[in-house]
């Protein structure tokens, strides 16, 4: 093979590797690895073939890191130096992971399969070892498992990102064996967490996941009984969590972490106003919350556990970077529906639905729990981008052939007979 072949593997496996690698202690190794082959990815083909793309990353990325340093000029502003140098690396992994994703998108063939089916042995293995050694996941993970496992709505990425993975293998497994076997490995282990963790959050993005990648024809009877049966396991074992996840479905158990949230996001509103333009720098929120913290309501009883963090990743950006912030935020998000929003070329719907599925969870995490500050966020919207771009432009790239072969045939001069 080429060496830019042998390049766009490396990157493809990096990126998969990039969670289980940080789980195992090593938030490093894949960076730096990442860093020196996107130099070779750049001079063979990046550079010349999505140089404008780049550029446009890299210019929302830095809007969007300027809001961090801003606020230090002011002194009723915070600077705080950890958490500047944390966004520091977030953002420089995050672009490293947007080349893998780009160049995973068209992978194809017995390599990608191989490197899909690790990446998710992987995955599955990290959330065998929570459900093992944790003996508790309802509430706090303790010990947490650094940097990537602190409390239970932790383990939603995990889940989106082992259904993501399974759907990007399925594309390029052809055995309906393989595929419905990896199904039904990753909705057990996924409604295994849902289970122990009693999350509404990591239950739904499983719901989710399992509704949308449904590998089966309605008359294939076989593979609908074998999921009957695994269902029917299931409920017949765990059915007393079962019941317990159901009522916090339905908030009879979860009122509190409901208006809490509530609570806070208020809370962040009222913080958003005092410093609409540049916000009032990373960390402001947990600082400021007892300053701007509302009467409760009569009878709400305030869970103290998320007071750190809103729980809303909108709403921590207004409060820390301000309109500028989220403006660069939203262009983010706004660039992957864009590049998702039309249909793509043959060979790539499976990568365009695997896509949209990881953006609609980060959206669903992001709105209800989830923070910037961890690692799971910023580096997969980032790597997702970097997908949706490669489908978008293989897309421009079809459309602009078809035009091309069109004009040739009109243009063709008639035969005479």
């Amino acid at each position: 093979m080429r060496p830019l072949t042998w390049v766009r593997w490396i990157l493809s496996a990096l990126g998969l590797l990039y969670f289980p690698a940080a789980f195992a202690g090593s938030l490093w190794l894949v960076p730096a690895t990442a860093a020196v082959v996107v130099i070779a990815w750049l001079y063979w083909e990046g550079w010349q073939s999505c140089r404008k793309e780049l550029a446009l990353l890299l210019a929302v990325l830095l809007v969007y890191f300027a809001p961090t340093v801003i606020p230090c000029g002011a002194e009723a502003n915070f600077c705080i130096g950890w958490m500047i140098d944390q966004e520091v690396y977030l953002l420089t992994a995050g672009a490293l992971l947007y080349v893998c994703g780009y160049v995973t998108a068209d992978r194809a063939g017995g390599i990608a399969a191989s490197i899909f089916a690790a990446g998710l042995s992987l995955l599955v293995a990290m959330a065998l070892v929570l459900l093992i050694t944790q003996a508790n996941l309802t509430t706090e993970i303790k010990p947490p498992v650094l940097p990537l496992f602190v409390e239970r709505n932790d383990l939603a990425p995990l889940v989106a990102w082992m259904f993501f993975v399974h759907r990007l293998l399925r594309t390029v497994t052809g055995t309906p064996l393989i595929r419905v076997v990896t199904y039904l490995v990753v909705v057990v282990v996924a409604g295994l967490l849902s289970l122990a963790t009693q999350s509404r959050l990591v239950a739904t993005i499983s719901v989710i996941g399992a509704v949308c990648f449904v590998p089966f024809d309605r008359h294939w009877r076989w593979q609908w009984a074998t999921v009957g049966v695994a269902v029917a396991c299931l409920l017949a074992v765990e059915y007393q969590k079962v019941l317990l996840l159901v009522e916090r479905a339905l908030l009879t158990d979860g009122g509190p972490s409901v208006s809490t949230r509530f609570y806070l996001w208020r809370n962040g509103w009222e913080m958003f106003l005092a410093a609409p333009w540049f916000g009032h720098g990373l960390g402001g929120f947990p600082e400021l919350t007892t300053l701007y913290g509302r009467p409760l309501p009569a009878g709400t009883d305030l869970d103290v556990r998320f007071i750190s963090w809103p729980h809303n990743v909108f709403v921590e950006v207004l409060v820390e970077k301000g309109v500028a912030g989220l403006v660069a935020f939203s262009c983010l998000l706004a660039l992957a529906i864009r590049n998702l929003a039309h249909r793509p070329p043959q060979g790539l719907e499976a990568a365009r639905g695997a896509a949209g599925y990881l953006l609609v969870a980060l959206l669903v995490v992001g709105s209800l729990d989830s923070t910037t500050k961890r690692l799971w966020y910023l580096p997969s919207l980032l790597y997702l981008l970097g997908m949706s771009e490669r489908i978008s432009r293989a897309r421009k790239l079809s459309v602009k052939v078809a035009a091309g072969a069109n004009e040739a045939s009109v243009d063709k001069p008639a035969v005479d007979e």
